[in-house]
């Protein structure tokens, strides 16, 4: 559907489901980009830097290490940007570098006690708000919701790249 072939943008409005899901998805990721920007300043740091840290933390658990090579497959800045939020994460004391076990030639970020910390606050009120709200709909309909979400997310990311 192209909005652009209507003489009227008003008329163009679409009802159909998936449209009204794409709409409330922006909506979602707009707010989010709004609590992660609000959540960084309270806590001193970039919202990139935030990112950062949260990737860590899914990494770690995953049970994986990161190394920046793989943290610059995951953000939308490049390498030597990704080496100076991950300097200025281990200067504040939140990430560490660490010999990632098996190949001591590669060098892994794990996430300190305090970046765990500073994660939590960052977004526990958020977590805790959103899984109390989702919580109470039945597993079906969070295991459909899942699935949408995922198919959003696999069609972002391949876009991406």
């Amino acid at each position: 559907m192209n909005y652009l072939d209507s003489d009227q943008w008003s008329e163009t409005e679409p009802d159909d489901p998936a449209s009204q899901i794409i709409h409330l998805l922006r909506r979602i990721a707009f707010a989010y980009a709004d609590h992660v920007s609000l959540a960084a300043t309270q806590l001193d740091l970039h919202p990139t830097d935030l990112r950062t840290l949260a990737a860590i933390l899914d990494a770690t658990r995953e049970g994986a290490i990161l190394t920046t090579g793989n943290l610059a497959g995951q953000l939308p800045i490049n390498q030597p940007a990704v080496t100076a939020v991950v300097d200025r994460l281990v200067t504040k004391g939140l990430v560490e570098r660490v010999r990632v076990p098996g190949d001591r030639r590669k060098i892994g970020l794990v996430v300190t006690v305090k970046g765990r910390t500073k994660g939590w606050e960052a977004f526990a009120p958020l977590i805790e708000d959103l899984h109390g709200n989702l919580a109470v709909a039945p597993p079906s309909e969070l295991a459909t919701a899942r699935n949408v979400l995922q198919r959003a997310l696999d069609t972002l990311s391949d876009g991406a790249r």
